[in-house]
């Protein structure tokens, strides 16, 4: 692996099958640069209606094309979930699962997650977490965070298909996350109280 480990991530929320509210998903893939293209190149292929390719809204027939071809790329994956979420409070279960993935990322070496971009202000609120955090020691000195756009970096469609397929199997559709892909998903539960 190279020296420049980057993780590409995303987030997802979705009410809780058992009721209790909701439940957010921070997602990340962890691919080593000497991969981007190879997985680039993957993920254009796919099929998209749009820009960019989302898990949300597309069929079934697509979903079961989207993840044969993510099992077959050279990523890791991170995920950690926070439950259950106040959907009104969506930014405290963000700032924990950020926390979190930071330092889970750190073990695996990574030296930058990219989120895909939110409004600035969003952003702004992300990057004064990380700078609470840093100061406060609570995350690696060494990871940096960093945003970009899924219309201009297919790598960050990947955690997308991954926190799709993950949060249906959460809602029962156990179908789209096989077990050749749970066995390269790293997960982190994080209960909020």
């Amino acid at each position: 692996m190279t020296a420049d480990f980057c993780a590409w991530g995303d987030e997802s929320m979705r009410r809780s099958a058992r009721g209790e509210g909701a439940v957010y998903f921070l997602g990340a893939a962890i691919i080593d640069m000497d991969d981007y293209d190879t997985c680039r190149s993957a993920l254009l292929a796919l099929p998209r209606s749009g820009p960019k390719l989302h898990w949300h809204g597309a069929d079934s027939q697509r979903r079961r094309r989207v993840m044969a071809a993510v099992e077959t790329l050279p990523a890791q994956h991170v995920v950690v979930i926070a439950a259950p979420t106040d959907p009104a409070r969506q930014q405290r279960a963000r700032a924990k699962c950020v926390e979190r993935m930071l330092h889970e990322l750190e073990l695996y070496g990574a030296t930058r997650l990219v989120m895909e971009t939110r409004t600035p202000s969003l952003n702004d609120r992300d990057m004064k977490l990380i700078d609470r955090l840093r100061g406060a020691r609570r995350i690696p000195s060494g990871i940096r965070l960093e945003f970009g756009l899924p219309s201009q970096e297919p790598l960050l469609w990947l955690p997308d298909q991954v926190l799709g397929a993950i949060g249906l199997s959460e809602a029962g559709e156990q179908r789209w996350l096989t077990e050749a892909m749970a066995a390269r998903v790293h997960r982190v539960d994080i209960t909020l109280e």
